[in-house]
């Protein structure tokens, strides 16, 4: 049972695009790099590393634009709407591709209405939970869910975010009873955590989540790899609690 996903850019173009980028003269003006998710996560910040060594090489300027909401439908949407002249990218993680799925108002094709144009990084999701709950470990959580008979609540990004997919698998993988809660992005969702409106995520490891880890406000219990994670040396997988399971995005 394998999950991996990777993080892609994709340009924002019809299949037709890849004439316009054959063009001389490209790129003419400066490149929009549309980010369907709010400032401040995993994405928004990755891409934004990437800015200033991608504007040098293209000797142009990139911009970010980020497009919230609909679990990134909005933002894929706009990217698939766009001029197909190669001066518009979307930069997307597995949810691009599960989301036209789930919502048939997504308003896009994965596959007709972009071409991918690169594999940027891939990233194991990682589970936090309150700090009020009793549980140190992956299996000390499973019990402590066992042993509410109304279940836990677990937030996410939104409905058909991948933190929502790999949740789901989550539970139904161990059989335990949990009740989803959506959120418009990372930062509601995170304070839902802190505040014990929800106890539990599966979400990207990103700098103000893990930040939250550090600063011992939320609880590391394990991590959705496939092997032992180098950038979190020393935190379980949950794999080895849960036969087969990986999230990563």
């Amino acid at each position: 049972m394998n999950h991996r996903r990777a993080l892609m850019a994709l340009a924002a173009a019809l299949l037709t695009s890849g004439a316009a980028l054959a063009q001389s003269g490209f790129p003419s003006k400066p490149i929009r790099v549309i980010v369907p998710y709010p400032a401040g996560g995993l994405s928004d910040f990755q891409i934004r590393a990437m800015v200033e060594p991608l504007g040098k090489l293209l000797g142009q300027p990139v911009v970010v634009d980020n497009r919230p909401g609909a679990s990134g439908a909005i933002g894929t949407q706009a990217a698939a709407t766009s001029a197909p002249d190669g001066h518009t990218l979307v930069f997307v993680n597995n949810g691009f591709v599960i989301t036209p799925h789930l919502n048939k108002q997504a308003g896009y094709d994965a596959l007709k209405n972009f071409t991918a144009v690169s594999l940027v990084t891939t990233s194991p999701m990682v589970l936090v939970v309150n700090n009020e709950v009793p549980s140190s470990t992956v299996p000390e959580f499973i019990e402590y869910i066992k042993s509410r008979p109304a279940g836990i609540e677990y937030g996410s990004a939104g409905t058909a975010s991948f933190g929502h997919m790999a949740t789901a698998l989550f539970s139904q993988a161990t059989g335990l009873n949990m009740v989803h809660v959506p959120y418009k992005g990372e930062a509601p969702m995170t304070m839902a955590l802190r505040t014990g409106e929800v106890k539990l995520l599966i979400t990207t490891p990103s700098p103000s989540m893990m930040g939250a880890v550090r600063d011992k406000q939320l609880k590391l219990l394990g991590v959705a790899s496939t092997k032992p994670a180098p950038l979190l040396p020393g935190v379980r997988q949950i794999s080895d609690t849960v036969p087969g399971y990986s999230a990563e995005v």
